[in-house]
């Protein structure tokens, strides 16, 4: 789903995927196209032509995949299907939204409605902007759909088409399917949120379509989903760790169960870029890299809301403030992926392979180094920003003050100081001082205690008027767990089936079916998803020293870095 969280500075460079001279049929295998520009005589409702994102694709790329390509797709099927389709649950085994909602024939619906009302009192605005920002992004799932059938070599191509790539699609979508449903219903039972407005931002989402910049290529394609499907789950899994610590442990073992999914299509879509360098490394590292250069926005980048064309950079930037997910994410998917795909030790390379190669090892820490300064610059930054999906007498504005994780006593002191005046001779000095005190904290229920009591605070003077503001630091809170932080936080990711079941560590597990819960056996291969983990994280802490190495032999900061530009699209 996975957002422009921070101004940070990103490599901007050509893209270093070959493209073929060769035609693709009576189609060129590099097209240029801009964007359709409807007539004038269209419609425009409050400025705004129906349906047009909020940003224009101005230029995009169809068909870099040379043609010879395809039959290595084809010479795959045999191996997806008994590779890949194992990653699906049987639809009698699966959860259903129901398993988790109100029983609406039960005598005690509206009673189990009031319980899950009260539950979300506890929970603030700000989390709901995360919450519903993942549930718009799942529910424009027909868009996605749609992208992965573009890809040549793998798209269905009669809409009911028998072949493994076109099963895994439908079922992967059918499964998804159930994550959107969930979540809105929860929603609109709250109480809590102007599902008006969040319908019409799904229906504007699903409207203007999504720019991955795949262009038709299946290696490209299939490294943004292992990215996407990583990002999702990180982004769900963080959601539950917060519903279960603000006491909403429903929806907790809600986030969580849709995390553990999103886990297990990761690893499906892995696996198929694990097989393409097998078979084919050069050609899948070098997208691996353009991929990386040109960015992985996630899939609802061109939301939109019918009033604000920036609704997706703020909407990360609240699940950047609340932890939800974050650039430091980004660097952390990057890093695991090419730990994976052991893109580091790949041997055979071309020339542009070995470029690519090295530029993929170097970016995780380049990326992260950009991203601390980018904070330093940005931290106290304020911002102001109102969301239509919550009500308006409810809505809250997005500040500075989400940044920092620890409560603040704020002294605020004015001096109006006047130099000596001379009136009738007499000599005339005033001064007024008044002192403000203020508590501002979103943990309200924490009791304040100084960190040192013999700190000397800091004063910032803030505007030629003399008003002074003073920050003294507080004892933090405990902070909010986030998937995959061991107790050490050294934010290593777990398997989200490592205790067994499908469910998020720290998160409730689904209760067995039969039991008014929903399905908790593994399904599928679950012995091979654990496998795969488990290679995963083979050699963890050796790979990040060598990335560290490999960054300290990367020569200057100009050699990778074009120009400063935002780092759009990086979350859910």
């Amino acid at each position: 789903m996975a957002m422009a969280m921070n101004r940070i500075a990103f490599i901007s460079s050509p893209s270093v995927y070959p493209r073929s001279s060769h035609h693709h049929g009576y189609r060129s295998s590099r097209v240029f196209m801009s964007s359709t520009i409807r007539p004038a005589s269209a419609e425009v409702t409050n400025g705004r032509k129906p349906y047009l994102p909020p940003r224009e694709v101005q230029l995009q790329v169809k068909y870099s995949m040379p043609p010879q390509k395809l039959e290595i797709f084809k010479s795959l099927e045999g191996w997806a299907n008994d590779n890949l389709l194992p990653y699906l649950k049987p639809v009698e085994k699966s959860w259903q939204p129901t398993d988790f909602l109100p029983e609406p024939e039960s005598e005690g619906f509206y009673d189990q409605v009031k319980e899950l009302r009260e539950r979300c009192k506890e929970l603030s605005d700000y989390y709901f902007v995360v919450l519903i920002g993942d549930m718009i992004t799942e529910e424009a799932l027909p868009t996605y759909q749609t992208m992965i059938n573009t890809l040549d070599g793998v798209r269905d191509e009669t809409g009911a088409s028998p072949t493994p790539w076109a099963v895994w699609t439908r079922a992967w979508t059918a499964e998804e399917n159930r994550h959107g449903d969930l979540l809105n219903k929860y929603l609109y039972l709250s109480g809590r949120v102007d599902m008006r407005q969040i319908e019409k931002t799904i229906q504007y989402l699903i409207g203007s379509g999504m720019d991955p910049k795949t262009e038709n290529n299946p290696y490209l394609g299939f490294i943004y989903t292992s990215f996407q499907e990583r990002a999702t789950f990180i982004s769900h899994g963080n959601t539950a760790g917060l519903a279960k610590k603000l006491g909403d442990s429903k929806l907790a073992q809600i986030c969580g169960t849709i995390a553990a999914d999103e886990k297990r299509h990761e690893t499906a879509y892995t696996k198929i870029v694990e097989k393409l360098f097998e078979i084919d490394p050069d050609t899948t590292v070098v997208g691996f890299a353009d991929m990386m250069k040109k960015k992985i926005a996630m899939p609802a980048h061109l939301m939109y809301d019918g009033r604000d064309d920036n609704l997706f950079e703020h909407f990360s930037s609240v699940a950047q403030r609340l932890g939800v997910y974050t650039a430091r994410d980004y660097a952390d998917i990057l890093e695991f992926l090419v730990r994976r795909w052991n893109v580091e030790n790949l041997v055979g390379l071309s020339g542009d392979g070995h470029k690519a190669q090295d530029y993929l090892c170097k970016l995780p820490a380049r990326i992260r180094k950009l991203e601390e300064r980018a904070q330093g610059r940005n931290k106290e930054a304020a911002r102001n920003i109102p969301f239509s999906w919550i009500f308006e007498d409810k809505t809250k504005t997005v500040t500075s003050n989400l940044e920092r994780p620890w409560p603040i006593l704020r002294i605020l002191i004015t001096l109006h100081l006047t130099t000596p005046l001379h009136r009738n001779n007499t000599s005339i000095t005033t001064l007024d001082i008044s002192v403000i005190l203020q508590e501002e904290s979103q943990y309200q229920h924490n009791p304040i205690k100084t960190k040192d009591h013999n700190a000397e605070p800091a004063a910032e003077l803030q505007d030629h008027r003399g008003v002074f503001l003073t920050d003294i630091r507080l004892e933090a809170p405990e902070e909010v767990g986030r998937v995959g932080e061991d107790e050490n936080g050294d934010g290593a990711l777990e398997d989200s089936r490592e205790h067994g079941g499908d469910h998020v560590s720290g998160v409730p597990p689904v209760p067995p079916a039969g039991s008014g819960g929903a399905a908790g056996d593994g399904g599928g291969d679950g012995g091979c998803v654990e496998e795969d983990e488990e290679e995963a994280a083979d050699g963890g802490d050796e790979a990040e020293r060598e990335g560290e190495e490999d960054a300290a032999r990367g020569g200057s900061e100009e050699d990778v870095v074009g120009e400063e530009e935002d780092l759009v699209g990086v979350v859910v």
